[in-house]
């Protein structure tokens, strides 16, 4: 009943045939009648299953599949125990897998919902991005990618290298060959430096074929910066993120990046500036399993005969005039038709020991068990991508940090918690985040930095705008119910009398989204539900109002993204080119694309962006017109 005690709990729930819903009792179904039942339904006189183990065996593989559970210290929720006890799930867990080891995956799940409820976030999940627990993140979503010089892995795990210099189909609708509207993605590789007696490759730019409707399509040209990106040859910026009625969507990440979703046959393309990764959906009603091909296979969950299939590299060579016509405008560097290098294709650049020693330096984070990545090194093995990277560095330096970004994705995959990165806001690795974006932050007590590099001091303790759209029409001395804000609120640090000290405690994101456009993911989108409020203790953070945990890791049609690692909450608003850092304690950062329509157009504390230092003094001191009341 709720009623806060557990008096007389027992004999209330144990009124079961008084909770009863049949169709002759006051308690009327709800649920449409299950004809392989009577009705009305009566309970059963056999006794329950008190242990399900029916031998020791039995028992003994479940306590190994639940051992999470089992109290231990070197158990990956071990810093969950204090808050929630796991004695009875643990419990629960044995018996359901026993019963049936399908159902006992939910009670692992259960039990990281409760440390999540409890506020406790530093724990490593057993459950991957499928729901699968001690899965690998594959069976809902198997991958295919191609990074660094190339080397590829196909939708069956299968890993090759292949140093090809022209355009190829990288996956496609098998089901349709020959259509010149069905799914596609083609892939271009360029010679990486003119080695006189090797060949070293890279992927430099793709194009997707996006099915519309019959007899249609539309084309998307993917390229190393945003600014190069066209849909249907016209510039791709101004139309993100992108959304049509065929459920195809185009949002924006840092550096350039893409992610495409293809909801005809729930294919999901990551393009990466310098690398590109392809995901199939399992559950969509037409998805492409068994039915791909291509350089990364034909994701029928078997490697066998994988080999031979993409070998047929000469196959899947795009060039005009042939069956596979190129979906990119062609080079005017190259000819019209491509043809392989008769070069052999380098197999070990690390030439030297220094070389190799350097390279050693930079990928062996991958396999540092006291590293960034030591949360993740259990559950996702780095051996392979150690290699690639090893390559990748003594032959460009620019290319390995695609294996460290690699790593990162299969660990997020398999949801790891508590990890570190290596990437800064840019997605440069082991940088500042200053490569490609200008970074305004509020640090302890608060400590301010301008988008422009302006640093300064100052004790407000009310609630204040950090960063705004002030565009025409998004702010006019109050910004429209739509834009894009970041509002912080400062406190007292210590009530010291006649000292005033204060800190940044929590932080406000509108999330702009459009209203116009319909309720796509049936959202409740207003502008209630576009405001974010973060937090010190991340229990209390809310999305729209409601907890924001369970939706965790977020995103939507209107290129927004929510991410959590360890306290750490990322805010992508792919709209405006914007990420906001929050770190649970009292700084927050917000970072601008370097191809944000904001630049210049922002206005708060963090001042205009405009990469002027000299007027961001008295933009950013003007602390009573950003108070917010």
């Amino acid at each position: 009943n709720a009623d806060a005690s557990t008096t007389g709990e027992s004999a209330l729930i144990s009124m079961n045939n008084h909770w009863i819903a049949n169709v002759a009792t006051s308690i009327t179904p709800l649920l449409e009648p299950d004809v392989t039942r009577p009705d009305p339904c009566v309970e059963s006189t056999t006794a329950e299953e008190t242990s399900p183990c029916s031998t020791a065996a039995e028992q003994a593989a479940a306590e190994q599949y639940c051992a999470a559970l089992n109290g231990a210290i070197d158990s990956p929720y071990h810093n969950c125990f204090d808050d929630v006890d796991p004695a009875q799930l643990f419990e629960d867990c044995v018996f359901d897998h026993c019963a049936d080891p399908s159902m006992a995956c939910d009670t692992l799940q259960l039990y990281e919902e409760e440390c999540q409820a409890a506020g406790e976030l530093d724990f490593t999940s057993v459950v991957d991005a499928c729901g699968v627990c001690n899965g690998d993140g594959t069976s809902c979503w198997p991958s295919c990618h191609a990074l660094g010089d190339p080397h590829y892995s196909t939708f069956d795990g299968m890993r090759y290298n292949w140093q090809g210099q022209c355009e190829y189909v990288f996956a496609t609708d098998c089901r349709r060959m020959g259509d010149p509207h069905a799914f596609e993605v083609q892939v271009r590789n360029s010679r990486r430096r003119p080695a006189p007696a090797r060949q070293v490759t890279v992927t430099i730019a793709a194009a997707v074929r996006l099915p519309t409707s019959a007899g249609a399509s539309h084309v998307l040209q993917m390229f190393p910066t945003a600014a190069q990106h066209t849909l249907n040859g016209n510039p791709l910026q101004p139309m993100l993120p992108y959304l049509d009625m065929y459920g195809n969507t185009i949002t924006a990440g840092p550096r350039g990046h893409l992610i495409v979703y293809v909801g005809a046959v729930g294919a999901r393309i990551e393009w990466l500036g310098n690398g590109i990764r392809v995901k199939y959906n399992a559950s969509n009603p037409n998805n492409l399993l068994g039915h791909t091909c291509g350089l990364c296979g034909n994701a029928d969950a078997s490697v066998d005969g994988e080999g031979a299939l993409v070998a047929m590299n000469g196959h899947w060579l795009a060039n005009p005039g042939t069956n596979i016509p190129p979906l990119l405008v062609a080079l005017p560097t190259r000819p019209a038709t491509c043809t392989e290098s008769t070069l052999p294709a380098e197999t070990n650049p690390c030439t030297t020991r220094s070389a190799f020693a350097a390279a050693s330096r930079y990928c062996g984070i991958l396999l540092d068990e006291a590293g960034p990545y030591a949360a993740c090194i259990p559950f996702v093995n780095a051996s392979a991508l150690y290699e690639d990277c090893i390559y990748d560095h003594c032959a460009d330096p620019g290319l390995a940090c695609a294996q460290l970004q690699a790593y990162e994705d299969e660990c997020q995959a398999v949801r790891v918690v508590g990890m570190g990165t290596v990437q800064d806001a840019c997605g440069v690795c082991f940088g500042d985040g200053s490569s490609c974006q200008p970074t305004c932050y509020a640090s302890g007590d608060p400590h301010y930095k301008s988008f422009d590099g302006v640093r300064y001091d100052w004790q407000g303790q009310c609630e204040y705008v950090l960063a705004s759209d002030c565009r025409s029409g998004s702010r006019v001395d109050g910004a429209t119910a739509n834009a894009f804000e970041v509002q912080v609120r400062n406190s007292r640090r210590r009530p010291l009398p006649g000292r005033q000290v204060t800190a940044t405690v929590a932080v406000a994101v509108r999330l702009p989204m459009d209203t116009t456009s319909g309720d796509a993911l049936g959202m409740g989108v207003s502008t209630a539900r576009s405001i974010l409020q973060l937090y010190r203790t991340p229990s209390q953070n809310t999305l729209g109002g409601a907890p924001l945990s369970p939706m965790l890791p977020y995103f939507d049609l209107f290129g927004n993204e929510i991410t959590q690692s360890g306290r750490q909450f990322r805010v992508r608003v792919g709209s405006v080119g914007a990420t906001v850092l929050w770190s649970s304690s009292s700084t927050v950062r917000v970072t601008l694309d370097g191809s944000s329509p904001l630049l210049n157009n922002t206005c708060g504390l963090c001042a205009d962006a405009n990469t002027v230092s000299a007027d961001d003094a008295a933009l950013s001191q003007m602390h009573n017109h950003w108070i917010a009341n």
